[in-house]
Protein backbone atom coordinates (compact mmCIF):
# COMPACT_ATOMS: atom_id res chain seq x y z
CA UNK A 1 0.00 0.00 0.00
CA UNK A 2 1.44 3.14 -0.94
CA UNK A 3 2.07 5.74 1.74
CA UNK A 4 -0.06 9.07 1.47
CA UNK A 5 1.99 12.11 0.52
CA UNK A 6 3.53 13.92 2.83
CA UNK A 7 1.54 17.20 3.70
CA UNK A 8 3.39 20.64 5.50
CA UNK A 9 1.57 20.99 8.51
CA UNK A 10 2.60 25.32 8.36
CA UNK A 11 1.02 26.36 12.07
CA UNK A 12 3.75 23.72 13.66
CA UNK A 13 6.61 24.99 11.16
CA UNK A 14 5.83 28.91 12.70
CA UNK A 15 5.80 27.51 15.90
CA UNK A 16 8.89 25.41 15.97
CA UNK A 17 10.59 28.44 14.12
CA UNK A 18 9.42 30.99 16.81
CA UNK A 19 10.32 28.78 20.00
CA UNK A 20 13.88 27.56 18.08
CA UNK A 21 14.65 31.88 17.93
CA UNK A 22 13.16 32.25 21.29
CA UNK A 23 15.41 28.98 22.81
CA UNK A 24 18.50 30.48 20.32
CA UNK A 25 17.91 34.07 21.65
CA UNK A 26 17.63 32.27 25.58
CA UNK A 27 20.77 30.66 24.97
CA UNK A 28 22.68 34.10 24.35
CA UNK A 29 21.01 35.80 26.90
CA UNK A 30 22.76 32.56 29.66
CA UNK A 31 25.90 33.19 27.70
CA UNK A 32 26.45 36.79 27.48
CA UNK A 33 24.81 37.30 31.26
CA UNK A 34 27.15 34.67 32.95
CA UNK A 35 30.46 36.39 30.59
CA UNK A 36 29.57 39.83 31.80
CA UNK A 37 28.96 38.80 35.24
CA UNK A 38 32.41 36.67 35.70
CA UNK A 39 34.15 39.97 33.95
CA UNK A 40 32.54 42.02 36.03
CA UNK A 41 33.29 40.34 39.44
CA UNK A 42 36.90 39.92 38.21
CA UNK A 43 36.77 44.10 38.36
CA UNK A 44 34.89 44.01 42.31
CA UNK A 45 36.43 47.28 43.20
CA UNK A 46 34.19 49.07 40.68
CA UNK A 47 30.70 47.18 40.77
CA UNK A 48 29.35 46.21 44.26
CA UNK A 49 27.60 42.88 45.04
CA UNK A 50 23.79 44.26 43.21
CA UNK A 51 25.11 44.82 40.48
CA UNK A 52 26.57 41.69 39.72
CA UNK A 53 23.26 39.91 41.02
CA UNK A 54 21.39 41.50 39.00
CA UNK A 55 23.64 40.50 36.01
CA UNK A 56 23.47 36.96 37.06
CA UNK A 57 20.03 36.78 37.66
CA UNK A 58 19.32 38.13 33.99
CA UNK A 59 21.26 34.93 33.03
CA UNK A 60 18.74 32.90 35.20
CA UNK A 61 15.35 34.14 33.09
CA UNK A 62 17.00 33.98 30.00
CA UNK A 63 17.62 29.98 30.89
CA UNK A 64 13.63 29.89 32.39
CA UNK A 65 12.79 31.34 29.01
CA UNK A 66 14.76 29.11 27.44
CA UNK A 67 13.34 26.21 29.15
CA UNK A 68 9.39 27.21 28.46
CA UNK A 69 10.65 27.29 24.28
CA UNK A 70 11.81 23.51 24.88
CA UNK A 71 7.87 21.72 25.06
CA UNK A 72 6.64 23.75 22.46
CA UNK A 73 9.38 23.24 20.12
CA UNK A 74 9.49 19.58 20.64
CA UNK A 75 5.44 18.99 20.14
CA UNK A 76 5.36 21.32 17.13
CA UNK A 77 8.22 18.97 15.79
CA UNK A 78 6.39 15.90 16.39
CA UNK A 79 3.64 17.62 14.48
CA UNK A 80 5.66 18.52 11.48
CA UNK A 81 6.68 14.43 11.79
CA UNK A 82 3.44 13.49 11.58
CA UNK A 83 0.72 16.11 10.79
CA UNK A 84 -2.22 13.29 11.01
CA UNK A 85 -1.23 12.45 14.32
CA UNK A 86 -4.38 12.73 16.68
CA UNK A 87 -4.27 15.68 19.38
CA UNK A 88 -5.21 14.71 23.03
CA UNK A 89 -6.87 17.83 24.76
CA UNK A 90 -4.17 19.39 26.80
CA UNK A 91 -4.87 17.55 30.65
CA UNK A 92 -6.57 19.57 33.61
CA UNK A 93 -4.11 20.13 36.38
CA UNK A 94 -6.24 22.72 38.66
CA UNK A 95 -5.72 19.97 41.40
CA UNK A 96 -1.85 19.84 40.99
CA UNK A 97 -1.47 23.20 40.55
CA UNK A 98 -3.91 23.76 44.00
CA UNK A 99 -1.50 21.28 46.13
CA UNK A 100 1.85 23.13 44.53
CA UNK A 101 0.52 26.35 45.81
CA UNK A 102 1.27 24.76 49.03
CA UNK A 103 4.72 25.13 48.69
CA UNK A 104 3.97 29.12 47.77
CA UNK A 105 4.21 30.38 51.38
CA UNK A 106 7.62 27.88 51.93
CA UNK A 107 9.39 29.52 48.52
CA UNK A 108 7.89 33.05 50.03
CA UNK A 109 9.52 32.93 53.28
CA UNK A 110 12.72 31.11 51.63
CA UNK A 111 13.36 33.88 49.29
CA UNK A 112 12.66 36.46 52.11
CA UNK A 113 15.24 34.91 54.15
CA UNK A 114 17.83 34.09 51.67
CA UNK A 115 17.57 37.63 50.60
CA UNK A 116 17.95 39.60 54.23
CA UNK A 117 20.43 36.74 55.43
CA UNK A 118 22.45 37.64 51.67
CA UNK A 119 22.18 33.72 51.05
CA UNK A 120 24.01 33.28 47.82
CA UNK A 121 22.85 34.05 44.10
CA UNK A 122 21.74 30.26 43.69
CA UNK A 123 20.28 29.64 46.72
CA UNK A 124 17.59 32.86 46.23
CA UNK A 125 16.71 32.51 42.56
CA UNK A 126 15.06 29.00 42.39
CA UNK A 127 12.93 30.29 45.13
CA UNK A 128 12.25 33.47 43.44
CA UNK A 129 11.57 31.50 40.33
CA UNK A 130 8.59 29.67 42.01
CA UNK A 131 7.65 32.52 44.28
CA UNK A 132 6.47 33.89 40.76
CA UNK A 133 5.01 31.43 38.90
CA UNK A 134 3.38 29.24 41.31
CA UNK A 135 -0.10 31.64 41.59
CA UNK A 136 0.31 32.16 37.96
CA UNK A 137 0.11 28.81 37.23
CA UNK A 138 -3.08 28.43 39.62
CA UNK A 139 -4.75 31.01 38.36
CA UNK A 140 -4.14 29.89 34.61
CA UNK A 141 -5.87 26.78 35.88
CA UNK A 142 -8.31 27.94 38.02
CA UNK A 143 -9.51 29.32 34.64
CA UNK A 144 -9.46 26.54 32.39
CA UNK A 145 -10.51 23.64 34.82
CA UNK A 146 -13.30 21.81 33.26
CA UNK A 147 -12.79 23.41 29.91
CA UNK A 148 -11.90 21.87 26.68
CA UNK A 149 -9.31 24.99 25.89
CA UNK A 150 -7.42 23.35 23.18
CA UNK A 151 -4.22 21.12 23.03
CA UNK A 152 -0.81 20.89 24.72
CA UNK A 153 0.85 22.19 21.67
CA UNK A 154 -1.47 25.06 21.22
CA UNK A 155 -0.95 26.06 25.01
CA UNK A 156 2.64 26.26 25.13
CA UNK A 157 2.27 27.68 21.62
CA UNK A 158 0.40 30.26 22.94
CA UNK A 159 2.98 31.07 26.20
CA UNK A 160 5.79 30.97 24.05
CA UNK A 161 4.19 33.59 21.40
CA UNK A 162 3.61 35.90 24.66
CA UNK A 163 6.73 35.35 25.73
CA UNK A 164 8.83 36.06 22.65
CA UNK A 165 6.63 37.81 20.18
CA UNK A 166 3.65 39.83 22.23
CA UNK A 167 5.71 40.68 25.53
CA UNK A 168 8.70 42.21 23.53
CA UNK A 169 6.21 43.72 21.52
CA UNK A 170 4.68 46.16 24.26
CA UNK A 171 7.79 46.71 25.86
CA UNK A 172 9.02 48.32 22.83
CA UNK A 173 6.05 50.26 22.17
CA UNK A 174 5.72 51.34 25.47
CA UNK A 175 9.36 52.51 25.17
CA UNK A 176 9.16 54.35 22.29
CA UNK A 177 5.90 55.90 23.88
CA UNK A 178 8.13 56.78 26.60
CA UNK A 179 10.98 58.55 24.53
CA UNK A 180 8.41 60.34 22.70
CA UNK A 181 7.37 61.64 26.18
CA UNK A 182 10.99 62.45 27.40
CA UNK A 183 11.58 64.56 23.69
CA UNK A 184 8.49 66.05 24.67
CA UNK A 185 9.34 67.11 28.24
CA UNK A 186 12.32 67.94 27.30
CA UNK A 187 11.08 70.63 24.75
CA UNK A 188 8.98 72.32 27.43
CA UNK A 189 12.10 72.50 29.89
CA UNK A 190 13.78 74.19 26.57
CA UNK A 191 11.02 76.85 27.12
CA UNK A 192 11.20 77.12 30.86
CA UNK A 193 14.83 77.83 32.08
CA UNK A 194 14.07 78.06 35.96
CA UNK A 195 12.28 74.10 35.25
CA UNK A 196 15.20 73.06 33.61
CA UNK A 197 17.93 74.37 36.24
CA UNK A 198 16.00 72.81 39.30
CA UNK A 199 15.88 69.60 37.35
CA UNK A 200 19.68 69.94 37.02
CA UNK A 201 19.94 70.67 40.76
CA UNK A 202 18.35 67.45 41.14
CA UNK A 203 20.30 65.19 39.33
CA UNK A 204 23.22 66.33 40.41
CA UNK A 205 21.63 65.95 44.51
CA UNK A 206 20.15 62.10 42.87
CA UNK A 207 24.00 61.51 42.74
CA UNK A 208 25.19 62.50 45.53
CA UNK A 209 22.27 60.82 47.76
CA UNK A 210 21.54 58.00 46.33
CA UNK A 211 22.46 55.99 49.22
CA UNK A 212 20.25 58.14 51.76
CA UNK A 213 16.51 56.87 51.37
CA UNK A 214 15.80 59.47 54.11
CA UNK A 215 17.55 61.96 51.91
CA UNK A 216 16.09 61.00 48.93
CA UNK A 217 12.28 61.03 49.80
CA UNK A 218 12.68 64.52 51.63
CA UNK A 219 14.34 65.80 47.84
CA UNK A 220 12.13 64.12 46.15
CA UNK A 221 8.67 65.36 47.70
CA UNK A 222 8.61 68.81 46.37
CA UNK A 223 7.74 67.11 42.90
CA UNK A 224 6.07 63.79 43.65
CA UNK A 225 3.46 65.93 45.62
CA UNK A 226 2.44 68.32 42.90
CA UNK A 227 -0.89 67.26 41.68
CA UNK A 228 0.40 67.96 37.70
CA UNK A 229 2.59 65.65 37.70
CA UNK A 230 0.74 63.11 39.87
CA UNK A 231 -2.12 63.35 36.68
CA UNK A 232 0.71 63.37 33.86
CA UNK A 233 1.55 59.48 35.67
CA UNK A 234 -2.16 58.56 35.83
CA UNK A 235 -2.64 59.40 32.45
CA UNK A 236 0.62 57.29 31.52
CA UNK A 237 0.79 54.43 33.35
CA UNK A 238 -3.36 53.92 34.09
CA UNK A 239 -4.26 55.26 30.76
CA UNK A 240 -1.89 54.67 28.11
CA UNK A 241 -0.32 51.49 29.56
CA UNK A 242 -3.50 49.60 29.96
CA UNK A 243 -4.78 50.81 26.28
CA UNK A 244 -1.26 49.34 25.10
CA UNK A 245 -0.48 46.21 26.97
CA UNK A 246 -4.51 44.68 26.72
CA UNK A 247 -4.31 45.11 23.01
CA UNK A 248 -0.48 43.25 22.45
CA UNK A 249 -1.80 40.72 25.63
CA UNK A 250 -3.59 37.92 23.23
CA UNK A 251 -2.12 38.57 20.43
CA UNK A 252 -1.47 34.82 20.15
CA UNK A 253 -5.41 34.17 20.14
CA UNK A 254 -6.08 36.67 17.23
CA UNK A 255 -3.19 35.29 15.46
CA UNK A 256 -5.19 31.39 16.34
CA UNK A 257 -8.09 32.80 14.00
CA UNK A 258 -7.94 30.96 10.68
CA UNK A 259 -8.22 27.73 12.66
CA UNK A 260 -12.04 28.61 14.15
CA UNK A 261 -11.26 28.04 18.07
CA UNK A 262 -14.11 28.04 20.54
CA UNK A 263 -14.68 30.70 22.63
CA UNK A 264 -13.59 28.24 25.36
CA UNK A 265 -10.31 27.41 23.67
CA UNK A 266 -10.14 31.63 23.36
CA UNK A 267 -10.07 31.69 26.81
CA UNK A 268 -7.77 29.43 28.36
CA UNK A 269 -5.34 30.43 25.47
CA UNK A 270 -6.01 34.28 26.18
CA UNK A 271 -5.27 33.23 30.04
CA UNK A 272 -2.25 31.66 29.03
CA UNK A 273 -0.92 34.39 27.57
CA UNK A 274 -1.55 36.68 30.29
CA UNK A 275 0.42 33.96 32.38
CA UNK A 276 3.28 34.66 30.19
CA UNK A 277 2.82 38.19 30.12
CA UNK A 278 2.87 38.24 33.88
CA UNK A 279 5.42 35.52 34.99
CA UNK A 280 8.24 37.21 32.42
CA UNK A 281 7.33 40.88 34.12
CA UNK A 282 7.71 39.71 37.86
CA UNK A 283 10.39 37.25 37.24
CA UNK A 284 12.51 40.23 35.17
CA UNK A 285 11.21 43.25 37.64
CA UNK A 286 11.58 41.58 41.11
CA UNK A 287 15.44 41.34 40.60
CA UNK A 288 16.03 44.79 41.22
CA UNK A 289 14.28 45.91 44.16
CA UNK A 290 15.85 45.82 47.81
CA UNK A 291 16.10 42.70 49.93
CA UNK A 292 13.58 44.06 52.02
CA UNK A 293 11.11 44.88 50.10
CA UNK A 294 11.16 41.76 48.03
CA UNK A 295 8.43 39.64 49.86
CA UNK A 296 5.81 42.50 48.96
CA UNK A 297 6.67 43.21 45.50
CA UNK A 298 6.50 39.53 44.87
CA UNK A 299 2.86 39.08 47.16
CA UNK A 300 1.80 42.45 45.20
CA UNK A 301 2.49 41.08 41.44
CA UNK A 302 0.24 37.80 42.64
CA UNK A 303 -2.38 40.09 42.42
CA UNK A 304 -1.14 41.72 39.15
CA UNK A 305 -0.90 38.52 37.79
CA UNK A 306 -4.91 38.38 38.37
CA UNK A 307 -5.56 41.12 36.65
CA UNK A 308 -3.27 39.99 33.61
CA UNK A 309 -4.70 36.44 33.88
CA UNK A 310 -8.07 37.65 33.87
CA UNK A 311 -7.98 40.45 31.38
CA UNK A 312 -6.35 38.20 29.06
CA UNK A 313 -8.52 35.65 29.12
CA UNK A 314 -11.47 37.95 28.39
CA UNK A 315 -10.24 39.22 25.45
CA UNK A 316 -9.13 35.76 23.92
CA UNK A 317 -12.76 34.67 24.40
CA UNK A 318 -14.08 38.25 22.90
CA UNK A 319 -11.64 37.20 20.16
CA UNK A 320 -12.18 33.50 19.46
CA UNK A 321 -16.28 34.92 19.07
CA UNK A 322 -15.45 37.33 16.45
CA UNK A 323 -13.27 34.65 14.67
CA UNK A 324 -16.56 31.86 14.87
CA UNK A 325 -19.05 35.00 13.30
CA UNK A 326 -19.79 36.75 16.60
CA UNK A 327 -19.97 40.65 16.41
CA UNK A 328 -16.88 43.20 16.86
CA UNK A 329 -19.03 45.38 18.94
CA UNK A 330 -18.88 42.68 22.17
CA UNK A 331 -14.85 42.73 21.70
CA UNK A 332 -14.80 46.03 21.22
CA UNK A 333 -16.43 46.33 24.56
CA UNK A 334 -14.32 43.64 26.41
CA UNK A 335 -11.33 45.72 24.98
CA UNK A 336 -12.44 48.51 27.29
CA UNK A 337 -13.75 46.83 29.84
CA UNK A 338 -10.30 45.13 30.26
CA UNK A 339 -9.00 48.28 30.04
CA UNK A 340 -10.80 49.79 32.85
CA UNK A 341 -10.18 47.56 35.19
CA UNK A 342 -6.62 47.22 34.65
CA UNK A 343 -6.75 51.11 34.68
CA UNK A 344 -8.55 51.03 38.16
CA UNK A 345 -5.61 48.80 38.97
CA UNK A 346 -2.51 51.00 38.16
CA UNK A 347 -3.94 53.91 39.66
CA UNK A 348 -4.20 52.37 42.96
CA UNK A 349 -0.59 51.03 42.36
CA UNK A 350 0.65 54.88 41.71
CA UNK A 351 -1.52 56.20 44.23
CA UNK A 352 0.58 53.84 46.66
CA UNK A 353 3.33 55.26 45.86
CA UNK A 354 2.71 58.83 45.91
CA UNK A 355 0.24 58.93 48.52
CA UNK A 356 3.12 59.14 50.57
CA UNK A 357 4.44 62.99 49.31
CA UNK A 358 0.93 64.55 49.64
CA UNK A 359 1.03 65.71 53.56
CA UNK A 360 -0.16 69.26 53.49
CA UNK A 361 -3.61 70.06 55.09
CA UNK A 362 -5.57 70.92 52.32
CA UNK A 363 -8.30 68.04 51.66
CA UNK A 364 -6.68 67.49 47.99
CA UNK A 365 -3.15 66.12 49.65
CA UNK A 366 -4.75 64.86 52.92
CA UNK A 367 -7.59 62.96 50.02
CA UNK A 368 -4.45 61.55 47.83
CA UNK A 369 -2.76 60.70 51.30
CA UNK A 370 -5.34 58.44 52.71
CA UNK A 371 -6.10 57.09 48.69
CA UNK A 372 -2.66 55.86 48.62
CA UNK A 373 -2.45 54.02 52.43
CA UNK A 374 -5.91 52.37 51.44
CA UNK A 375 -4.42 51.52 48.01
CA UNK A 376 -3.54 47.91 49.32
CA UNK A 377 -7.31 46.94 50.55
CA UNK A 378 -8.95 48.03 46.98
CA UNK A 379 -5.97 46.23 45.15
CA UNK A 380 -6.93 43.31 47.52
CA UNK A 381 -10.27 43.75 46.64
CA UNK A 382 -9.87 43.96 42.75
CA UNK A 383 -7.84 40.71 43.17
CA UNK A 384 -11.26 39.12 43.93
CA UNK A 385 -13.15 40.53 41.19
CA UNK A 386 -10.98 39.32 38.73
CA UNK A 387 -10.97 35.94 40.66
CA UNK A 388 -14.86 36.27 39.93
CA UNK A 389 -14.43 36.93 36.82
CA UNK A 390 -12.41 34.18 36.26
CA UNK A 391 -15.12 31.51 37.93
CA UNK A 392 -18.38 33.38 36.25
CA UNK A 393 -16.74 32.85 32.70
CA UNK A 394 -15.47 28.86 33.51
CA UNK A 395 -18.78 28.47 34.65
CA UNK A 396 -20.82 30.19 31.55
CA UNK A 397 -18.45 28.19 29.02
CA UNK A 398 -18.73 25.20 30.91
CA UNK A 399 -22.49 25.07 30.16
CA UNK A 400 -22.57 26.64 26.99
CA UNK A 401 -20.43 23.22 26.57
CA UNK A 402 -22.81 21.32 27.71
CA UNK A 403 -26.03 22.52 26.01
CA UNK A 404 -23.78 22.68 22.44
CA UNK A 405 -23.16 18.81 23.02
CA UNK A 406 -26.59 18.47 23.91
CA UNK A 407 -28.15 19.98 20.55
CA UNK A 408 -25.29 17.81 18.96
CA UNK A 409 -26.20 14.25 20.92
CA UNK A 410 -29.33 14.53 20.21
CA UNK A 411 -29.97 13.99 16.67
CA UNK A 412 -27.77 11.63 16.31
CA UNK A 413 -29.26 9.08 19.04
CA UNK A 414 -32.21 9.82 17.18
CA UNK A 415 -31.62 8.81 13.87
CA UNK A 416 -29.82 5.56 14.93
CA UNK A 417 -31.45 4.58 18.31
CA UNK A 418 -30.50 0.78 18.17
CA UNK A 419 -27.36 1.25 16.63
CA UNK A 420 -24.18 0.49 19.14
CA UNK A 421 -21.78 4.13 19.30
CA UNK A 422 -17.90 3.38 19.71
CA UNK A 423 -16.38 4.94 22.72
CA UNK A 424 -15.50 8.24 22.06
CA UNK A 425 -17.41 9.06 19.32
CA UNK A 426 -20.16 11.16 20.12
CA UNK A 427 -18.29 13.71 22.31
CA UNK A 428 -14.79 13.53 20.06
CA UNK A 429 -12.82 12.88 23.07
CA UNK A 430 -10.54 10.55 21.95
CA UNK A 431 -8.61 13.29 19.41
CA UNK A 432 -8.49 17.14 19.16
CA UNK A 433 -7.33 18.75 15.71
CA UNK A 434 -5.20 21.83 15.90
Amino acid sequence: MERPPFRLHVGSLLQAMMSGTGLALAFVGVLAGLGVGIYLSRAGEFFDNAQLNSVFGLAWVSGIFGLAALPSLILAVRRLLAPDRAQNPAPDRFRLASLFMLVWPLALAGGFAAQKSGAPLWVFLPLHTLATILPVWWLVEFGRRGLRGGTAQRGWGSFNFALFVSNPLTVVVELVGGIGGLIAIGVFLGTKPEIASRFEQLRSELFTLQNDPAALQELFTPFFSDPIILLVALVAIAGVVPLLEELFKPLAVWAMGGRKITPAEGFVLGAIAGGAFAVQETLLSALSVAPESWLGVIVGRAGTGALHVTTAALMGRAIAEVWNGGGWLRAVGTYLGVVFLHGVWNTFSVLSGFGQFFTDSSFLHQMLNLLGKASVVFMVLLTAVFLFLLWFSNRQLSRSAVVESMNISAPLVMNAPNEPQEEGMLDGSNSERI
